[in-house]
């Protein structure tokens, strides 16, 4: 579960970074999207741009400089903030082993407390999870994208059903026509 400090922090940076190229990552991500967990920190992979910028306008709030972080292949620019208690990290992917570097270019955009805010796909996460082994986030997605297929799984059926109900075969019901080879 979202703590309300963080939910109040979420709305204070999506409104300032709304011009960026952003993603939640992270525990953060996960909760943002539905999924049952108390976020420890919050997570944002930004482009090269991005992320300068963001350390620009937050700079006041950084708690430890930036830089390059090698280790378990991460090859990522990493920045540490803290904005009332809640700490922020932010990630700027060189060549990262974990999330490929179009990552940001599958990003989602959710509702959030009527702000549009930019989050990364459980399919991406659930990819980086495992990458990194950490096998304990990965069964919590697969968990969670499970308990949505069982929910939609029979309104797609009813969809496919109904399709062939009303459609003569062959025909194509969705407006458009397709023409024979």
């Amino acid at each position: 579960m979202v703590k309300k400090e963080q939910l109040k922090i979420i709305s204070k940076i999506a409104g300032k970074i709304s011009d960026l190229n952003y993603a939640f990552i992270g525990s953060i991500n996960f909760a943002l999207q539905g999924i049952s967990i108390d976020p420890r920190d919050i997570g944002i992979l930004l482009d090269a741009k991005s992320f300068n910028q963001f350390d620009k306008r937050f700079d006041r709030f950084r708690t430890k400089e930036k830089y390059y972080d090698e280790s378990e292949a991460r090859n990522s620019w990493r920045a540490f903030y803290q904005i009332d208690e809640v700490e922020i990290e932010i990630l700027q992917n060189v060549d990262n082993f974990c999330r490929p570097k179009d990552e940001l270019a599958k990003k989602l955009k959710i509702n959030f407390d009527g702000t549009e805010i930019n989050c990364s796909s459980l399919k991406s996460e659930l990819s980086a999870y495992q990458k990194m082994g950490r096998y304990g986030k990965v069964k919590l997605i697969k968990e969670f994208l499970e308990k949505i297929m069982k929910k939609i799984l029979p309104i797609i059926h009813v969809v496919i059903l109904f399709t062939a109900l009303i459609c003569p075969f062959g025909a194509n019901c969705w407006g458009y026509y397709s023409v024979g080879v």
